[in-house]
C-alpha cells in the first residue's frame, strides 16, 4: 500500500486549534477554550486511564497496527508517541491521524480516552506506553458524553453487528447526549478516522 505523508502539524499548532474543538450539535460552544492542554505520556496498564468504551473492532486494531508498522519503517515515525498530527494520503485520499486525545472527566475524577482507543488498546498488547493530546479543565457544563470502564470490560469484535452496548452513557436521552459530543475533525485536513 503506497502511503503518502503530505504535512505534519506541528503539536503547538495542535493544541491551539484544540481550544476551538467545537461540540457536534452545539457548534457555539468549545469546551476546551480555557483547558489547560499539553503532551502526557501514559502507560496503558496503569488506572490512571481509562476507555469510555465496552468495544473496539478488531479491523480497526489491525490497521492501527498497520499503520504504526508503515510509518516507523518509511519515516521514523512512532505513531504511539505522536506529539503532532500526520496528514496523508492513500489512493488519493486525505487522511488526519492525530495522537490518542485524553480528556480529564471532572465528573468522573478520571482520565477518559476521548479518541484514540484502538491505539491506546495496540500500545497496551505492546506493553509500550502512548502519548495523547492531554486536556485538563474542559468546560464542567459539557463533560465528556461517555462514562470511564475498565479494560477488561471491553470486549473485542470483527464488526459492530454483534456489539450488544457500544458505551455507558451519560444520558439515555439522545438529544441530551449529543450536545456533549466533540467534534475533532476541525484538527485535521480530509478524513480523520481511518480507512476501511
Amino acid at each position: 500500500m503506497a502511503l503518502n505523508l503530505i504535512k505534519r502539524i506541528s503539536g503547538k499548532e495542535l493544541i491551539k486549534k484544540a481550544r476551538e474543538v467545537p461540540l457536534l450539535n452545539l457548534r457555539e460552544v468549545n469546551p476546551y477554550s480555557n483547558a489547560r492542554i499539553s503532551f502526557k505520556e501514559f502507560n496503558p496498564e496503569s488506572e490512571e486511564v481509562k476507555p469510555p468504551t465496552l468495544y473496539l473492532l478488531k479491523p480497526q486494531i489491525e490497521w492501527a497496527k498497520k499503520l504504526r508498522n508503515i510509518f516507523l519503517k518509511e519515516h521514523e515515525i512512532d505513531v504511539l508517541k505522536l506529539k503532532e498530527a500526520l496528514v496523508y494520503e492513500i489512493n488519493e485520499q486525505k487522511f488526519t491521524l492525530l495522537p490518542v486525545i485524553v480528556e480529564f472527566s471532572e465528573a468522573d475524577n478520571q482520565a477518559v480516552i476521548a479518541d484514540g482507543a484502538h491505539r491506546a488498546f495496540l500500545a497496551r498488547t505492546l506493553n509500550k506506553s502512548f502519548s495523547a493530546l492531554y486536556v485538563e479543565n474542559a468546560d464542567k457544563e459539557y463533560p465528556y458524553y461517555a462514562l470511564p470502564n475498565e479494560w477488561s470490560e471491553v470486549s473485542l469484535h470483527e464488526d459492530l453487528s454483534t456489539v450488544s452496548r457500544k458505551k455507558n452513557y451519560r444520558h439515555e436521552n439522545k438529544e441530551e447526549l449529543y450536545k456533549l459530543y466533540r467534534d475533532y475533525n476541525i484538527l485535521g485536513e480530509g478524513l480523520i478516522s481511518a480507512p476501511r
